[in-house]
């Protein structure tokens, strides 16, 4: 695993943590996406491209389609999931400031990613405004820690290795998950919201040392343990021990689909 030190931070990402935790909602949303037939879509958030990856697989007949991040570094990630022939734009940007035309797109589709943007309004309202109108805003968002069962374990095993000032930094991508909030976000933004769905799938833990790997080598995280002279190393031992005995070999992922229809 020493490899893993050469790694980018992206890479270490789409390398450990999206094979358990990411790809099966990405298939299903992929799915999801696919039936709604869109013609031009964009994508924020879009990381390493995984939920790119099965929306071209299952819906390659559309227009336009543009895939957005913050975070050039793991588009390039991403980017190598492509060919060059396929019809498909990255683009850095920032999802709270869409730097697109009113009216471009038929579908703005994100996969984890509005419960981290510091400025959840002004993704709600950028969506809004390069959608066409009846066009789509879909979603998804991590049900709450006590419904994911890998999160729970990350989170108190943390806890244990760090009990006089516990980290949150993992606390956060679930704290946004309450139904009617995020329904009154998406009417206080112009969208009448034509669903909302709780969905529950399945994925193999693999090796739990590589899980943890991801947490702690694929995510800004591993900028709090240097800031915390914490020995990273230690802290994935104790992880790893933490799933390995914690979870079963097969984990249950637990999120939320919303279908915001712009009015």
């Amino acid at each position: 695993m020493n490899d893993r030190l050469a790694m980018t931070i992206p890479e270490c990402y789409d390398r450990f943590l999206v094979p358990v935790i990411f790809r099966e909602p990405a298939r299903y949303v992929a799915d999801y996406v696919a039936a709604l037939g869109s013609e031009d879509i964009l994508e924020t958030a879009a990381g390493t491209a995984i939920l790119t990856r099965e929306i071209l697989d299952r819906a390659p007949k559309f227009r336009q389609y543009i895939a957005s991040d913050l975070n050039g570094s793991a588009l390039e990630v991403g980017r190598r999931k492509f060919l060059s022939s396929d019809k498909l734009e990255f683009q850095t940007c920032d999802a709270t400031n869409l730097p697109f035309a009113h009216d471009s797109f038929d579908l703005v589709v994100c996969q984890f990613g509005l419960m981290l943007f510091p400025d959840r309004a002004g993704a709600y309202g950028s969506a809004r405004r390069v959608l066409k109108r009846e066009g789509r805003f879909v979603f998804t968002v991590w049900d709450s820690l006590t419904r994911n069962p890998f999160a729970m374990v990350l989170n108190r095993a943390l806890s244990e290795f760090f009990p006089e000032d516990p980290p949150a930094y993992f606390q956060t991508p679930y704290a946004y998950h309450k139904t009617d909030v995020i329904r009154g976000a998406l009417q206080e933004n112009g969208f009448s919201t034509a669903g909302a769905d709780v969905v529950v799938r399945s994925s193999p833990l693999g090796d739990p040392f590589e899980f943890a790997t991801g947490f702690l080598w694929g995510t800004l995280f591993r900028e709090e343990l240097v800031r915390r002279g914490a020995d990273p190393h230690a802290v994935c031992d104790h992880l790893a021990r933490a799933f390995e005995s914690e979870l079963d070999q097969t984990i249950s992922l637990r999120f939320l689909l919303f279908d915001g229809r712009r009015d």
